[in-house]
């Protein structure tokens, strides 16, 4: 009897105690996830990123203000929005995000060019490094001994070229057909003026220049009406253009010099060139007549006029 009385004690302790232990669960329903309600839910994305999707193509995260920017904001508008979760934490304090790129930048490294070009009805401004030089012949990229470090050297003095803002002369860059016609006029010691008989022409910065080398005869405009003053001038344009201003003819009855020249329009004016010494072709023996014209190219063949009328006025 005295066992079974132990037993039934000990059945009523053991229940007893997972009565007790019921109660204490009840009284903190939350114990187990304590860390996780202290917190809060994890819903926010790591500091220093966006905190929502892109609203549409191209837009930038501002993390400075901690907002999507506009597209028109941006240097590179996106083609396809991207979502949070691809986006990496911004590197750092007022970074923003390019969407097309898809990289963070920094806003103060972003550079903008000056246009070297002048669109049609834009104020008469010349673009940059065609203006003459304040300081002629101080150009820190023409080395003292380059083949045409003479000529701008001489034509920058006479205020026939210029350099750009930096002390640059920047003789690789290819120059345009308005550009040139500029140049021409300063060398001949001609007035800009009048109205250019090209629709594409009025209203631009080099509208006097390419109506005086018009009314001379020396520059025409193609069959179409107009003149194409920001397209780039080739070789065998600016021939023609110096060609005509000497006086010399469009004809040659000699002997082709270059190949590449057989058959082509400007054949005789680049040959009546040669032959004065005004121009050359390239080692390869060919003269390139469509390639482009750079800035030290057309300085050297200018200079190379300067003894010729009607260029030795100036």
């Amino acid at each position: 009897m005295n066992r079974k009385r132990r037993a039934l004690v000990l059945v009523l302790a053991v229940v007893g105690l997972l009565a007790l232990a019921g109660g204490v669960a009840s009284a903190y329903p939350h114990s187990s996830g304590m860390g996780h309600d202290m917190m809060g839910s994890s819903t926010t994305t790591p500091s220093g990123g966006p905190t929502s999707p892109a609203p549409g193509p191209g837009w930038c995260w501002d993390d400075r203000s901690g907002a999507w920017v506009p597209p028109t904001t941006t240097t590179n508008p996106g083609t396809t929005p991207t979502t949070v979760s691809t986006i990496p934490p911004s590197p750092g304090p007022g970074w923003c995000w390019d969407d097309a790129a898809h990289r963070w930048y920094q806003p103060a490294t972003v550079t903008t060019f000056p246009t070297v070009t002048t669109p049609p009805g834009a104020p008469s401004t010349p673009p940059p490094g065609d203006a003459p030089a304040g300081s002629p012949g101080d150009f820190t990229d023409v080395p003292m001994g380059c083949w045409y470090g003479p000529a701008v050297t001489d034509l920058a003095g006479r205020g026939v070229i210029g350099g750009f803002a930096d002390g640059t002369f920047r003789g690789d860059l290819s120059i345009s057909r308005a550009q040139f016609a500029a140049m021409m006029g300063r060398m001949m010691g001609v007035q800009p003026g009048g109205q250019a008989p090209f629709p594409d022409v009025r209203g631009t910065w080099a509208e006097g220049w390419i109506a005086a080398m018009s009314q001379r005869g020396i520059m025409q405009g193609y069959p179409d009406g107009t003149f194409g003053p920001d397209q780039l001038i080739t070789r065998a344009q600016c021939a023609a253009f110096v060609a005509r201003a000497l006086g010399l003819p469009d004809d040659w009855t000699g002997p082709v010099q270059f190949p590449d020249l057989a058959g082509t329009w400007a054949c005789g004016y680049i040959h009546q060139l040669w032959q004065q010494g005004i121009v050359s072709g390239y080692r390869s023996g060919m003269f390139g007549p469509d390639d482009e014209v750079s800035r030290a190219q057309a300085a050297a063949m200018l200079w190379r006029c300067g003894g010729l009328a009607p260029f030795a006025a100036r």
